[in-house]
């Protein structure tokens, strides 16, 4: 068990050491760093969870079902009842509720889930997961966000 975490983590861990070392280091520079960042984000991410969608199934995608509404239930459910309590209990203001509500809610599955359950379940086990969390962090937790970010600044403005 111990040497399963521990090869499902450490890949993680060490490329967070390389960075902080090339940081601390000076081997980047800002903007260096932003191009590195934006590739990941934009290219390489999106290439992986699509190949690994792609080499899935139909019928195995069709089997996760139920899946994919725990999984959309275990991310929006977090994220709706840290931005009442933000809002509603702490009386946050609604960019401030919003921003704690995607940090609460919004898991980092897209980004550490490819490394990990690729690690402990196999890269075509968890490719289905991952790009489900991807899609509901970017076409529901993000654009909500945006959109109560939007209303707090002309709430604030008004």
């Amino acid at each position: 068990m111990t040497s399963t975490i521990i090869s499902a983590l450490l890949p993680i861990v060490i490329t967070l050491l390389f960075g902080l070392f090339a940081g601390w280091h000076h081997d980047f520079d800002r903007k260096q760093a932003a191009i590195l960042n934006r590739m990941v984000m934009l290219y390489a991410l999106p290439l992986v969870l699509f190949a690994g969608m792609v080499g899935t199934p139909r019928s195995e995608i069709i089997a996760q079902v139920p899946l994919a509404l725990a999984i959309l239930l275990g991310m929006l459910v977090p994220y709706a009842i840290a931005f009442v309590v933000a809002h509603y209990l702490f009386r946050r203001d609604l960019m401030t509720a919003s921003l704690e509500a995607i940090t609460i809610g919004g898991p980092a599955v897209p980004f550490v889930g490819i490394p990990v359950l690729g690690q402990l379940f196999g890269e075509a086990a968890s490719a289905v997961p991952i790009a489900i969390a991807g899609l509901v962090m970017n076409l529901i937790q993000v654009p909500a966000t945006l959109m109560l970010l939007s209303a707090g600044v002309a709430a604030r403005n008004a």
